[in-house]
């Protein structure tokens, strides 16, 4: 039963995000992490908002609970990356652009974020 009420504030959250209503999404999201403290889809989609909302050590912060609990999928990688740009940690951004083509090695994102990143740091 807890389940259903986690997928649901998760469900909710992505809604309100893709409406633009990131205040309500985080609280969504927020509820879900309640429920189940170790949701790496909530805190994914959390991470994801932050994002959005251009507050990016909320989000590499959130990014990085998500990869600790094991929710490895390229996405993160590739938004933890530009995150860690955003914020001129450009080590960091190579780094975990590096770790998320291990996960997936066609991941065009990823390949095309490595390669502005290479310009800047010519």
């Amino acid at each position: 039963m807890q389940e259903q009420y986690e997928n649901y504030h998760i469900k909710l959250g992505i809604t309100h995000a893709i409406k633009g209503w990131h205040d309500r999404a985080i609280e969504e999201f927020k509820l879900a992490l309640n429920i189940n403290p170790n949701s790496g889809l909530a805190y994914y989609n959390l991470g994801n908002v932050y994002k959005n909302k251009n507050l990016f050590i909320d989000a590499i912060d959130t990014y990085e609970k998500a990869l600790s609990l094991c929710f490895k999928i390229p996405e993160i990688y590739n938004n933890l990356g530009i995150c860690y740009a955003r914020q001129k940690e450009f080590d960091k951004a190579l780094n975990v652009w590096e770790q998320g083509l291990k996960q997936n090695s066609d991941h065009l994102d990823i390949k095309k974020n490595i390669e502005k990143l290479k310009l800047i740091k010519i």
